[in-house]
C-alpha cells in the first residue's frame, strides 16, 4: 500500500507536471501531495514554521541563500529545483527567457566565501576594506 508523501512547494509558481512527476520518481513508494504556498516570509525560521504547520514530509524552496541557510539551521534540508535558462525568440514571454526543469538536489549546506569591496558605514559614507567591514559586523553595526 502506498502512503502519501506531502511536499510543501514554496515559490511563486506552482510546480509543473514534469516537476511533480520527478518527485513521484524520487519517492516512488508514495503518492505525492503538493501543497503550494506563495507567500512572502521574512526569515528561514518562518519557512520552517510553515513547513511544520502544514505537517509536510519535504520542502521545495526558491529562496535567497541566507534564508536557505536558516531553513537548514532549523533542521530541514530542503529540495531545490535545478533549472536551465533558455532564451527564446518570443520576447513577449518572460522577456524571451524560458526555464527548463532538469531535476532536484537536496540542500545540505550553504557556504559563500566573499571579500567585501565596498560597504557604507553608519553615516552612509565611505569605502572600507574587508577588515574594517568585518569589525563593524562583529560589533553589530
Amino acid at each position: 500500500m502506498r502512503g502519501i508523501y506531502k511536499v510543501l512547494w514554496f515559490g511563486r509558481h506552482s510546480p509543473s507536471k514534469e516537476q511533480v512527476g520527478a518527485l513521484e520518481t524520487i519517492f516512488k513508494d508514495n503518492s505525492i501531495e503538493v501543497v503550494h504556498l506563495s507567500k512572502t516570509f521574512n526569515s528561514g525560521k518562518e519557512v520552517v514554521e510553515a513547513y511544520k504547520d502544514y505537517n509536510c514530509d519535504d520542502l521545495v524552496v526558491i529562496l535567497p541563500y541566507h534564508m536557505i541557510q536558516e531553513v537548514i539551521e532549523g533542521g530541514v534540508k530542503p529540495l531545490r529545483c535545478i533549472m536551465r535558462r533558455k532564451f527564446t525568440e518570443d520576447s513577449g514571454i518572460n522577456n524571451g527567457v524560458k526555464f527548463e526543469f532538469l531535476g532536484y538536489e537536496r540542500l545540505e549546506e550553504v557556504k559563500i566565501k566573499s571579500k567585501t569591496l565596498y560597504r557604507k558605514n553608519r553615516k552612509g559614507e565611505g569605502t572600507m576594506d574587508d577588515d574594517e567591514a568585518y569589525n563593524l559586523v562583529m560589533r553589530g553595526i
